[in-house]
């Protein structure tokens, strides 16, 4: 009963899978089978069928996104053709995992262990930001990319103008090992408010939907550079961009081919210009025309 189907979208699957982990920051997966009893949990027959939606890149957000998340389109298609309900199967305890989910319509069970190995798993093909090449070149890689960004661009409304939108560096749900102090939040907070502009505590808002719509409606956009910069900007066009790298990143990151692929299409859609949080004399000039304009 459910046995998986042909499907336009490949992935790849497994039986009766136990456990299962991606190398840290490159893209290989390794994958236990039960060997035992059919079922831990279940005493019947009825397999159990996961999408997981875990990656390389662990709980960090930009690796969470463009090394799995992007290809959720296998899991709608896989939805329509599957007669089983299919549950998301993910390690990953950050609340954008289900706000992401939300924003994409995806209302499968979302659980944090694999509770039946009498299954059949799902997974899309394993990319790591760290490691994988030449990804300008890989039709797989972008198809699921632009259908990633389309879907954003249709479903993200119009407002009225924001002239001038900051985010702050999340201080909360940060991947730890990548977690880091933005010296002079508080002022720039006070230039863009005292300006007329808008300070956006994303993780306050909670609302993945909001974030885009607002960001998309924004003339003037300052953040951070890093999963900030690859989650908000992918979609944006024709905006005027002010990322704050106080650690150099963006150089650094031009020899990993995905990183450098989407911060070229961020860089070739919009007016981008790398800053520091010292920078504040651009910051308030940039702020200042917004409130004469």
């Amino acid at each position: 009963m459910g046995c998986p189907e042909a499907s336009h979208h490949p992935y790849i699957l497994m039986e009766n899978l136990k456990d299962y982990r991606y190398q840290s920051c490159v893209a290989n997966l390794y994958t236990e089978r039960y060997e035992g009893c059919a079922s831990s949990a279940a005493i019947d027959n009825e397999k159990t069928h996961y999408w997981i939606i875990d990656s390389a890149g662990e709980f960090a957000l930009a690796h969470w996104i463009y090394e799995t998340f992007i290809f959720i389109p296998i899991l709608i298609e896989l939805n329509m053709r599957i007669t089983s309900p299919i549950k998301i199967m993910t390690k990953n305890p950050k609340k954008y995992v289900k706000s992401m989910l939300r924003f994409f319509g995806i209302k499968n069970e979302v659980v944090g262990k694999i509770d039946n190995y009498n299954n059949y798993c799902y997974f899309p093909k394993v990319y790591s930001m760290n490691t994988s090449q030449h990804i300008e070149t890989d039709e797989y890689y972008n198809l699921y990319l632009n259908l990633y960004i389309s879907y954003i661009q249709r479903n993200v409304p119009s407002i009225e103008s924001i002239n001038l939108v900051f985010l702050p560096r999340n201080t909360i749900d940060n991947y730890e090992p990548n977690d880091r102090i933005i010296a002079n939040t508080d002022k720039i907070k006070e230039i863009v408010i005292e300006n007329g502009g808008t300070v956006l505590d994303t993780y306050a808002l909670n609302n993945i939907k909001y974030q885009f719509v607002i960001i998309n409606n924004a003339d003037i956009l300052i953040l951070d550079y890093g999963s900030s910069v690859f989650l908000n900007c992918i979609f944006l066009k024709n905006k005027k961009i002010y990322i704050i790298d106080n650690l150099n990143q963006a150089q650094q990151h031009h020899r990993f081919s995905i990183n450098n692929f989407l911060y070229n299409k961020i860089t070739s859609n919009n007016d981008v210009r790398i800053i520091t949080s010292g920078d504040l004399s651009i910051i308030e000039a940039a702020a200042r025309a917004v409130r004469a304009s």
